[in-house]
């Protein structure tokens, strides 16, 4: 009787073994119709006059409420208190993205901004982890309803979740 509780037990783990170690196929990874230039960025921004940096903050690039691959929402928000949020035409081919007299809806006091270069390099960062991530460039004008105008340019790289490159 022993031999055969023995048995039954051993006839038990071996099947419960080969069916645990049944492989699932690989998940589909469906992308925004505009990656690669979505994203979310650290970057510096520099004032173009000036010539000062910010520190690191955040840029983000994502897909409008359309999904369509010819528009994408650009937003930055820092805390010297400009921030920027609105809709920039792009090509997904080119990995860039270009605005002229958009409607900034993040900030009360400016009207119009312009995103004059913007543009996703593959592969051209080397983050802190010492990872090989994507560079990000936008070169961009923020017009105030007083009408001065500042240019802006933001360099960085795609955030890795890493917690040494953040």
């Amino acid at each position: 009787m022993n031999i055969k509780k023995t048995i039954y037990i051993f006839l038990a783990v071996v099947t419960l073994g080969a069916t645990a170690c049944e492989t699932l196929p690989e998940p589909e990874v469906k992308y925004s119709p505009v990656w690669p230039i979505a994203g979310e960025w650290k970057v510096k921004i520099k004032d173009e006059a000036v010539g000062t940096s910010s520190g690191l903050t955040i840029l983000r690039t994502y897909n409008t409420s359309a999904n369509s691959t010819d528009s994408v929402w650009v937003r930055v928000g820092t805390s010297q208190g400009y921030a920027l949020l609105g809709k920039s035409a792009c090509n997904v081919t080119a990995k860039t993205f270009s605005v002229q007299n958009g409607i900034n809806v993040a900030n009360a006091n400016s009207d119009k901004f312009s995103v004059l270069e913007g543009k996703v390099l593959p592969g051209m960062a080397k983050v802190p982890s010492e990872s090989v991530t994507d560079s990000v460039y936008m070169r961009y004008q923020v017009t105030s309803k007083a009408g001065i105008t500042k240019v802006y340019i933001a360099t960085g790289y795609r955030r890795t979740g890493f917690s040494e490159d953040e």
